[in-house]
């Protein structure tokens, strides 16, 4: 699940199941680490604190 959308779904094996096919990417880039990152975002606030006060509501 995926904010409570269902992402995959698990079903038994069988024997009559079709083989599985491995294709090469349809992207741009071949790997993960050949993407760029974006740039960094410019603000003037402490993410990290932000972060721990958030998280602090669930204790």
């Amino acid at each position: 699940m995926d904010r409570d959308t269902p992402i995959a779904r698990i079903v038994p094996y069988t024997q009559e199941a079709e083989p599985l096919k491995v294709r090469r990417p349809l992207r741009r880039y071949a790997s993960l680490q050949e993407v760029p990152l974006p740039r960094p975002w410019k603000v003037r606030v402490d993410i990290v604190a932000l972060l721990m006060e958030e998280r602090q509501g669930e204790r």
